[in-house]
């Protein structure tokens, strides 16, 4: 029987979610993974040991993960390419979680469209909530071969830095004042602040973007969606390609986020935000929380 309680919970989570809930890959699910009753009970015994799995709907997640798995081609795979692949996307799930219960304990809803979060995000940091952050980014462009990531100063700089460092790619972030020594080969776009109710003009050093990159845009909300077009105008004048964009906390509600994905856009928000109304926040439907 295998000892880690990590592995065990998942076997037993997706054995009984596929088999129960999907009588169709029955047969499938069995053969792919030959496990003993005993191994299935002491499964569920470390379900309630590991706080990870705690109000994550079991059925509809792993389910969804055979889907996942299925897509790629893999079901004759080993049980251990399979477990890599669970526990990858997994964690990405967990790292999301971790966000979505920070914005409902420590986000202030000011407004129907206004909501702060100045104690872990964009005044004051969280590096642990970073870390995961920068993982989850890691995870969902893994395979995108980004060879640098772009931000716009100051709030997207730490999920940004996260990112890079667990990617091993550069940072570089716009910026939105001018600099003595930030004068020459420069690519340049205005971007409005709704928020702030300002236009700056954020510029780039040519130096730090080529024509053979592939870039990465990681912000960290997404409302209007002006600072992506802003960033995405001088990857553009660059020539470079784009590898997608990367949002901590999208206002689901407001325009930017179709917008984006209009133009035929990779876009992966973190946290969706459904509505702010009357007080509270409202994630889209299929949120982990």
């Amino acid at each position: 029987m295998i000892e880690n309680p990590l592995i065990n919970a998942i076997i037993t989570i997706f054995y009984n979610s596929i088999v129960i809930h999907s009588y169709n890959r029955r047969d499938r699910a069995c053969k792919f993974l030959p496990i003993c009753r005993k191994q299935i009970d002491y499964g569920w015994q470390m379900i309630g040991k590991i706080r990870l799995f705690h109000n994550l709907v079991f059925s509809y997640f792993l389910r969804r993960k055979l889907e996942d798995f299925a897509a790629l081609h893999l079901y004759r795979g080993t049980v251990s390419e399979f477990f890599c692949f669970l526990i990858s996307s997994l964690k990405g799930d967990i790292n999301v979680k971790t966000l979505l219960e920070k914005i409902i304990s420590e986000g202030r809803v000011l407004s129907d469209t206004v909501l702060k979060v100045d104690s872990f995000l964009n005044h004051q940091i969280d590096p642990n909530l970073m870390k995961e952050i920068g993982e989850e980014f890691a995870i969902r462009f893994q395979e995108a071969g980004v060879t640098k990531i772009i931000t716009i100063e100051s709030s997207g700089i730490a999920p940004a830095t996260m990112a890079g460092l667990l990617m091993n790619v550069p940072v570089v972030f716009a910026r939105k004042r001018k600099s003595l020594t930030l004068s020459e080969n420069l690519y340049t776009a205005k971007v409005h602040s709704f928020t702030k109710k300002e236009t700056n003009e954020i510029s780039i050093s040519g130096d730090f973007i080529q024509q053979d990159d592939v870039i990465l845009i990681i912000d960290d909300f997404l409302a209007n969606g002006q600072a992506v077009l802003g960033l995405l105008e001088m990857i553009e004048q660059a020539g470079a390609k784009l590898a997608g964009v990367g949002i901590v906390i999208e206002k689901g509600f407001q325009s930017g986020g179709q917008l984006i994905r209009d133009r035929g856009i990779r876009v992966e928000s973190l946290a969706n935000i459904a509505s702010l109304q009357n007080g509270k926040v409202e994630f889209m439907e299929g949120s982990y929380i």
